[in-house]
C-alpha cells in the first residue's frame, strides 16, 4: 500500500507577516496568544485573493517563534530559522495531491498521528488544511476525532473560500475568521509598492478589490484577457459575435474565463442595483446568471468534468436573452 505523502513543509518560509489589512485581526489574535486563550482550531474564509495563507503562516510562525512576548514573529531564533530553511518539522499542511481536488482520508490520518506526536521543538505544532471544501466525506470525518481531542499545544489552522461546502461538523469545531475584502486605503498602497505599475488602480478594481489577485494582473495577461472577455460579451449583445462560436474558443480556454465572467457579472449587477425604476430591469435575470456560473464552477471544484463548450454555450445564450439594460453594464 502506498504510504500518504510526507506532510512537514519543507519549502524555504523566511519570515512570515500579515498584509496591513489583516492587523486588527491579527492584534486581537495575539492578545488571546499572550492570554493564553487560543483555540485549538480555527477557519479562515474569505474570497480568493485577500491573503488567508500569508495569515496562516503568520500565525504559524509566531506561534513557533521563540520570542514569545513580541507582537510578531523575530525571525533570528532557531524556531524562525528551522522555518527560513523548510527544515521545521512542527509545522504541517494538507493540500490536494497532484492532479486532484481532493484531500483524501490518508493523509489526514497521518496528520492526525503526526499531531498526537509531541512537538519536535518541545512547543507548538500548526497543521494548515488548504482548502479546507477539498475533503472528501471520509476524510472530513476522520479528522473529526483530532478536532474534538486535540492534543496540547496544538492549532489547526483551515482555510476556505466556500466555507458552506465545508461540513457542518467541522465548521461548528473551529474557531471564525472571517476575512472580508480590504478597505481600499489599505491594498491600494500595498499594491502600488509591491507592483511598481501605474495601473494599480484599474488592476484592484478588475480584481474586485482582491489585492493578490491583482497582484496576479500584474505579472500576467489575465487582465488582457479578462478585457478580452468584456469586449467579446458587447460583441454578442451587438450580435455581432455568436454565442455557441465563442462557447467554442472559451470551452478550450479551461476554468479561468468562467470566474472572470461571474466577477464581471458581479460588477454589472453592482452597477444595475445603483439604478432607479425601469434601469433595474433584468436585474432578477442578471442575478440567476450568476447563480448559473457559481453553480458551474462549483461543478468543476468539486471533480465534475462537464463539457466546457457546452456550460458556456448555455450561459451564453442565457446572456443574449438579457434584457438590454442589464447586458449593456
Amino acid at each position: 500500500m502506498k504510504k500518504p505523502p510526507l506532510l512537514p513543509i519543507t519549502e524555504p518560509l523566511p519570515l512570515q507577516l500579515p498584509y496591513p489589512w489583516q492587523e486588527s485581526l491579527w492584534q486581537s489574535w495575539d492578545q488571546r496568544r499572550q492570554a493564553g486563550r487560543l483555540p485549538h482550531a480555527v477557519m479562515i474564509s474569505g474570497a480568493e485573493g485577500v491573503g488567508k495563507r500569508r495569515l496562516a503562516l503568520a500565525v504559524a510562525n509566531r506561534l513557533l517563534c521563540l520570542d514569545a512576548n513580541a507582537l510578531y514573529p523575530c525571525g533570528r531564533c532557531k524556531g524562525c530559522e528551522l522555518l527560513a530553511s523548510g527544515s521545521h518539522r512542527d509545522l504541517y499542511q494538507l493540500r490536494p495531491a497532484d492532479k486532484s481536488r481532493f484531500i483524501l482520508v490518508d493523509p489526514i490520518r497521518e496528520l492526525s498521528r503526526a499531531l498526537a506526536k509531541s512537538g519536535q521543538q518541545g512547543g507548538w505544532k500548526v497543521a494548515i488544511i488548504e482548502p479546507a471544501e477539498a475533503m472528501n466525506n471520509a476524510a472530513a470525518n476522520a479528522l473529526l476525532k483530532t478536532l474534538e481531542e486535540p492534543d496540547g499545544k496544538t492549532l489547526m489552522i483551515l482555510l476556505s473560500s466556500r466555507p458552506s461546502a465545508v461540513p457542518a461538523t467541522v465548521r461548528s469545531r473551529c474557531q471564525k475568521w472571517v476575512m472580508p475584502l480590504p478597505p481600499r486605503e489599505l491594498a491600494l498602497p500595498w499594491l502600488t509598492a509591491v507592483a511598481n505599475s501605474d495601473a494599480c488602480a484599474a488592476q484592484l478594481d478588475a480584481a474586485g478589490g482582491r489585492p493578490l489577485l491583482a497582484l496576479s494582473y500584474c505579472s500576467g495577461d489575465e487582465l488582457a484577457e479578462r478585457a478580452k472577455l468584456r469586449s467579446q460579451l458587447d460583441e454578442l449583445t451587438a450580435q455581432s459575435l455568436s454565442p455557441l462560436q465563442l462557447a467554442e474558443q472559451l470551452g478550450r480556454s479551461g476554468e479561468p474565463p468562467l470566474h472572470w465572467f461571474k466577477e464581471l457579472l458581479e460588477e454589472a449587477l453592482r452597477a444595475l442595483s445603483c439604478q432607479p425604476g425601469d434601469g433595474r430591469r433584468g436585474l432578477h435575470e442578471l442575478f440567476a446568471l450568476r447563480d448559473a456560473t457559481a453553480e458551474a464552477i462549483g461543478w468543476l471544484q468539486r471533480g465534475n468534468n462537464p463539457s466546457l463548450q457546452s456550460v458556456w454555450e448555455t450561459l451564453l445564450l442565457r446572456w443574449v436573452q438579457l434584457p438590454t439594460a442589464a447586458a449593456s453594464r
